[in-house]
């Protein structure tokens, strides 16, 4: 009986491994807009928000769980968006951050969204 309930411990313990985490992403975002930025891994089966950045900003966000070797970025406001796919190390580039696509801002701009 006591080398069941071990079984099932030992098992259970195994069962509820945590996600992997990259500690630091930066976004920069040098458009005159807020983005919302999410990620997914480059398949975009389902996508994990990361938060905001602020107009002119560099955002750093904390424990992102690891979308694995490759990592889709979207980047949202209003009704434009964008995703480009990079290396999970370029994320974690403090002095070289991934950027919002001049597409989105373009997007905003020709929408007539005016700046933040």
């Amino acid at each position: 009986m006591v080398g069941a309930i071990v079984a099932v411990v030992v098992i259970s313990v195994g069962c509820t491994a945590q996600p992997r985490h990259l500690d630091r992403v930066f976004i920069a975002n040098p458009t005159v807009y807020p983005m919302h930025v999410e990620v997914s891994t480059p398949e975009r089966y389902r996508w994990l928000g990361l938060g905001h950045v602020m107009p002119s900003a560099t955002a750093e966000f904390a424990e992102a769980i690891d979308q694995g070797p490759r990592w889709a970025v979207r980047f949202r406001y209003v009704d434009c968006q964008d995703t480009v796919v990079v290396d999970r190390g370029q994320l974690a580039d403090r002095d070289d951050p991934v950027s919002v696509p001049v597409s989105v801002e373009r997007c905003l701009r020709d929408a007539g969204v005016p700046a933040s």
